[in-house]
């Protein structure tokens, strides 16, 4: 129930399931979970399928979503360098 997303009362999917973003990255799996405070950022990225989980944090406040930039940014390193080989 935590990661399944929610229905909107239009009927339409949402995204969102209780603090997860449920969107795909590049065809894969992915649950997201982002924070933010003054000051401070933070990002976990889960690749279900891959069993990998890449953490970000930071202590930016010029950018509120450069976390979830450098997870998305290590996610793809990541799966170019497993499939290059």
């Amino acid at each position: 129930l935590m990661t399944a997303p929610a229905r909107l009362r239009t009927g339409k999917m949402s995204d969102y399931a209780m603090h997860w973003w449920t969107e795909p990255l590049e065809g894969h799996r992915l649950l997201s979970g982002l924070g933010d405070t003054y000051g401070f950022s933070s990002c976990n990225d889960v690749f279900l399928d891959q069993r990998l989980d890449i953490i970000v944090l930071e202590n930016l406040a010029v950018n509120p979503d450069g976390s979830f930039d450098a997870a998305a940014g290590v996610a793809a390193a990541a799966f170019r360098s497993a499939f290059s080989s």
